[in-house]
């Protein structure tokens, strides 16, 4: 008897997303290797000054066993109390320990001369994180390519089984509290003095009930000269002079001198035509008022101007500011301008996933997070005033975010009845988690000194 034919389908043989996803080049995002080199080079040579953000990844997470033996050996000399690099102890622990691995002692002396010196600790949280993700991909891809083998081999109850294999515990912890535990950590929430940072303006602060909430997120968001930055400047101003905190400032828009030109401004009083003049020639009195401003707020107040910066290394960076500096505000200028790690992403799902990551982030550090947003370049404003729907990632803000406040420029008439805007501007609170919502404080704004006063509470 003949064998029985095989039917197959007419496209069996075209490749599916799977066969794509397993024949694909890896990504730099899941080879790790330069990244880790960087890293053990940095701790090796720098081990008395390394976060403990940094030493706290696991050697699991490298990507090769000498790799993970090389970071085992940093982080044992990191929190043994060596102050410098030692290359001698370093290659005869490896010899002694490690004689199945000959070529370690030369690539950790390699490691530490290449790149110890030249990495600064907020890069060395970052390529941790970097590590981090790499190995979680790797994992995830090995999963995903035992299930589609044995899949395409027509086992589909085991590429059940592999799927569902994995164990829930590992790289989580266990979140589960006791409502009793619950409430002391909101009493110890309440007592602390960074658990609501109050704004310059006593109206906003009725709204918010006292003002920006720790482990939240509030977003201040115009069209261009209404006065984002300068509110956000008086906002810093306001939190590093009369409350006494640091504050923590990326700028992905403007340069670090810009940014310290306006916020002289800002927290100086001085003319914005003084302090933006090439020369930087200024007058006796402004001289002064800087000089003040340097003594008050100067060392408290942190700038990070990275043109280009992800999400992943924004977290990192905050981080460093808040463990390290003791930072108590974050703030971010803008949210369009910080880039995903996931490059595939669309405009919209971009924004979307920033949004939920720097809650995320304002949740794990403990502090409020002033994020300010751009609208859409497609909405029109003529004749109404900006409104959630005409912000980028409005889904995202409505969900993550405490608090939402659009600043609209006050419309008046010119004599032939045009509209043209006047020298006030609303502040309208479009979205409050703990409080009013749909109210609005008029603000005088002062752009000259880059500052807004209060003209009602509502």
């Amino acid at each position: 008897m003949s064998a029985p034919t095989s039917v197959t389908s007419d496209n069996e043989h075209e490749p599916t997303a799977a066969d794509a996803y397993a024949m694909a080049p890896e990504p730099v995002a899941r080879d790790t290797r330069e990244q880790e080199r960087q890293l053990i080079g940095h701790v090796l040579a720098n081990p008395a000054n390394v976060s403990d953000d940094v030493l706290a990844l696991p050697s699991e997470h490298m990507s090769s066993p000498g790799h993970a033996i090389l970071w085992r050996i940093a982080v044992e000399r990191a929190y043994a109390g060596h102050e410098q690099f030692d290359a001698v102890g370093v290659m005869n622990q490896l010899r002694d320990e490690y004689p199945d691995y000959p070529a370690l002692p030369d690539q950790a002396k390699n490691y530490a001369i290449r790149y110890g010196f030249g990495i600064v600790g907020v890069v060395a949280e970052t390529l941790a994180e970097e590590v981090s993700r790499g190995h979680a991909a790797r994992e995830t891809e090995r999963t995903l390519l035992a299930a589609w083998q044995r899949l395409a081999a027509g086992y589909d109850q085991q590429a059940r089984e592999i799927m569902t294999s994995i164990d829930p515990d590992a790289g989580v912890r266990d979140h589960w509290v006791t409502l009793a535990a619950a409430w002391d950590a909101a009493r110890r929430d309440a007592e602390n003095p960074a658990a609501i940072i109050p704004t310059p303006w006593r109206g906003i602060n009725r709204y918010l009930e006292g003002g920006m909430r720790a482990r939240q997120v509030y977003v201040l968001a115009g069209l261009a000269g209404t006065g984002k930055t300068a509110s956000a400047q008086q906002v810093v101003d306001h939190v590093a002079d009369e409350l006494g905190r640091t504050v923590a400032v990326f700028s992905l828009e403007m340069g670090q001198e810009d940014l310290s030109r306006r916020q002289m401004s800002t927290s100086g009083r001085v003319p914005m035509g003084e302090v933006m003049r090439p020369d930087l020639r200024l007058t006796k009195e402004s001289t002064q008022a800087v000089n003040s401003v340097l003594e008050r707020i100067g060392d408290r107040v942190l700038i990070d101007d990275s043109e280009e910066l992800t999400v992943s290394q924004l977290r990192a960076r905050a981080r460093v500011a808040v463990r390290r500096y003791k930072a108590e505000l974050i703030v971010v200028d803008y949210a369009q301008l910080v880039d995903h790690d996931n490059e595939r992403l669309t405009e919209r799902e971009t924004i979307s996933e920033v949004v939920k990551e720097i809650s995320r982030m304002a949740k794990e550090l403990r502090v409020p997070v002033l994020l300010l947003a751009q609208p859409n370049r497609n909405a029109s404003y003529q004749g109404r005033k900006l409104e959630m729907t005409d912000l980028y990632g409005s889904g995202a803000l409505e969900k993550f975010a405490a608090g939402v406040i659009l600043l609209n420029k006050v419309m008046d008439e010119d004599a032939d009845g045009n509209p043209i805007p006047s020298e006030f501007v609303d502040f309208d609170i479009r979205k409050n988690r703990f409080g009013q919502n749909d109210v609005t404080v008029r603000m005088l704004a002062d752009l000259s000194r880059q500052r807004f006063e209060e003209l009602s509470q509502g």
